[in-house]
């Protein structure tokens, strides 16, 4: 998110115009989040950051994997609701050719 501030700062100042210096910074970001991917396990569990500042079922410090999961199933909004496909499905199955 700093990122975009400073994109906008640098636009708004001048600094830079039109797409190509975002987008460039852009680039860099993800470049740089490419080769952090392999280590965030590792940077993780360095700075041990409270859970609620990851936001991961997985990654909770409390090791209740499988509680942590249904709890973040059942808070999830519509789902024990159908879909919204759900008749495409049961007519599918319902028709027969013969």
């Amino acid at each position: 998110m700093r990122g975009v501030k400073v994109a906008v700062l640098t636009l708004l100042g001048e600094y830079m115009s039109g797409s190509g210096p975002a987008g460039m910074l852009r680039d860099g970001i993800l470049l740089l989040c490419s080769r952090l991917k392999p280590e965030a396990v590792s940077l993780v569990d360095a700075i041990a950051p409270p859970d609620f500042c990851l936001n991961s079922v997985l990654g909770k410090s409390d090791g209740q994997v499988y509680r942590n999961i249904q709890a973040a199933v059942y808070q999830t909004p519509q789902v024990f609701e159908r879909p919204t496909w759900w008749q495409d499905v049961v007519a599918w199955q319902t028709q027969s050719k013969l």
